[in-house]
């Protein structure tokens, strides 16, 4: 924690892979629902967003998550990109 300033790691919660109820939870489905959630806590309409940037180093798609991020919310007006970056 001194060297890179992370404190805290969090893990997405994967369903068995037997298991047939729930979306397995993924860097996207992730980032769906709290984009979502700031929206909803901003009052902003999703076509009120001009950017959408997703950063992360591990992508769920090697071309990028942004795009479907977007997507997903509505957002019809935003740029959308990931930004990859790595702490080392």
């Amino acid at each position: 924690s001194s060297r890179t300033g992370i404190s805290q790691r969090h893990l997405l919660a994967h369903p068995n892979a037997d298991d047939d109820e729930g979306e397995a939870e993924t860097l996207k489905t992730l980032s769906i629902q709290a984009a979502s959630n700031a929206l909803e806590m901003s009052g902003l309409d999703p076509e009120d967003i001009d950017l959408v940037i997703v950063a992360t180093s591990s992508p769920d798609d090697m071309f990028g998550d942004g795009p479907s991020v977007a997507s997903a919310l509505g957002c019809k007006n935003a740029f959308a990109y990931d930004l990859t970056a790595a702490c080392s």
